[in-house]
């Protein structure tokens, strides 16, 4: 019996296009079937049914027994005139196979126990740091923000400024660079005193030059190594070193294991490892959160349309600049299409504004990737089958069977068992009009 509460809402339902109940959200599995033409009976459980012509119970369909594997989590059923559309969900025993790493998903490397050597390095490389863990101070955009640097202090100490001028024209080296080129190219191998004796003197080491030189020379490289760090932390501010995007995560274990945004999941002194893996996005990922940094900007939207493989409308990118009244463009990568909304925008764009909401953006995505990333690490890996009963014979519609696996977390599974098993009985409706 169909309680009062259900029964009531399946006429207003019913009113509207199959398609569009099916794909509602928020609304109960059974009511949705219910309101589904030819529907007779739904539920969230797989029972016997009445033979066709046998309502009187004395011959029922045991539509359990048509699963060669029974499903051992949740079930689906839905009755109609002439057929039982039946489906189950079961975990998958090769749940590793299904691990998130798809375009669009990112990387998690960890460190330490959890990692290898290289994933370790790769950990390290996304926060600008060397194998070791320490800051890299060699990198090429650190090292032209270090030249910038040391330049601007000696551009403003006139001293210092021509002592260095009187040495290169003392040792020739007037004729191989100004002062400003010298340092920034000693800069550009990391500022070591042997390069800045190089390029002031023409020797290949500190030690050849004499005793006044070497004294001329010393604050020019306390300057160097005076500003190393401070170019290192505008190169990772301006996001020219490590991913600027990446999101450092926490693992919690007790029985299961949680990966979340660092200080947003399960707090323990015991049983969390703070900052013991980061996410590092992808081209795919990338896109999208540049996308959705634009729209947190104001800038518009962009979207993907048409079909992939369609000859008449294939997959193109586009973008809107009035809420998605209108799209333009047809683009064959996203990129393209964010390009072109920022240049139809007119905005100037201002940097740190952006990079400020391209991360907020980067942790929302990131903890949408953990939800299937924690299905995964935990075996909640599920497949799920769907039969096509002829009420008649009680056997299996051949031909008509739908299965799907690598199903991230139970909720995804309920919703893709559902959708299937609905649209199997709009498939089926139609074809008996």
């Amino acid at each position: 019996m169909l309680s009062m509460q259900i029964a009531s809402k399946i006429p207003a339902l019913s009113n509207l296009r199959p398609e569009t109940v099916m794909l509602m959200d928020g609304v109960p599995f059974k009511l949705r079937a219910l309101a589904l033409p030819g529907v007779s009976d739904a539920c969230e459980s797989i029972t016997d049914v009445d033979r066709l012509g046998q309502d009187g119970g004395l011959e029922l369909i045991d539509v359990r027994s048509v699963f060669e594997e029974k499903p051992d989590t949740e079930e689906r059923m839905v009755v109609m005139d002439d057929c039982i559309i039946a489906g189950g969900i079961s975990y998958q025993d090769d749940s590793y196979d299904y691990k998130p790493d798809g375009f669009g998903d990112g990387n998690i490397f960890h460190r330490g126990r959890r990692g290898s050597r290289s994933e370790e390095s790769s950990f390290y490389e996304a926060l600008g740091l060397d194998r070791d863990g320490e800051k890299d101070f060699e990198l090429d955009a650190v090292l032209d923000i270090l030249g910038g640097l040391v330049w601007d202090a000696v551009r403003k100490d006139r001293s210092l400024r021509m002592k260095l001028h009187r040495m290169l024209l003392r040792h020739g080296q007037d004729r191989v660079h100004s002062v400003q080129d010298a340092i920034k190219w000693a800069a550009s191998y990391g500022g070591c005193s042997d390069y800045i004796a190089s390029a002031f003197t023409g020797c290949s080491a500190m030690y050849r030059v004499c005793d006044e030189d070497q004294k001329r020379l010393e604050p020019l490289c306390g300057l160097m190594e005076e500003w190393v760090g401070k170019a290192w932390q505008i190169a990772m501010d301006e996001g020219r070193i490590g991913n600027p995007l990446a999101v450092m995560l926490d693992i919690y274990e007790h029985g299961g294991i949680l990966y979340s945004v660092s200080g947003h999941g399960m707090r323990c002194p015991w049983d969390t490892s703070s900052s013991a893996a980061i996410w590092v996005p992808d081209a795919g990922a990338e896109e999208d959160i540049l996308s959705s940094a634009a729209e947190e900007l104001g800038m518009g939207q962009v979207k993907w349309s048409g079909a992939l493989g369609s000859e008449n409308d294939p997959l193109h990118a586009q973008y809107s600049r009035d809420g998605g009244k209108t799209w333009a463009g047809k683009f064959q990568q996203r990129r393209e299409a964010i390009d072109a909304l920022v240049n139809a925008s007119g905005q100037t764009v201002d940097g740190a504004a952006l990079r400020r909401s391209m991360k907020d953006a980067a942790r929302k995505y990131c903890s949408s990737v953990l939800d299937s990333y924690n299905a995964w690490v935990n075996g909640q890996v599920f497949s799920f089958v769907v039969h096509v009963i002829d009420r008649e014979t009680g056997q299996s519609i051949e031909g008509m069977e739908e299965e799907s696996f690598g199903h991230l977390g139970l909720q995804d599974a309920e919703n893709a068992l559902e959708e299937t098993l609905l649209q199997l009985v709009v498939d089926w409706g139609r074809k008996r009009q």
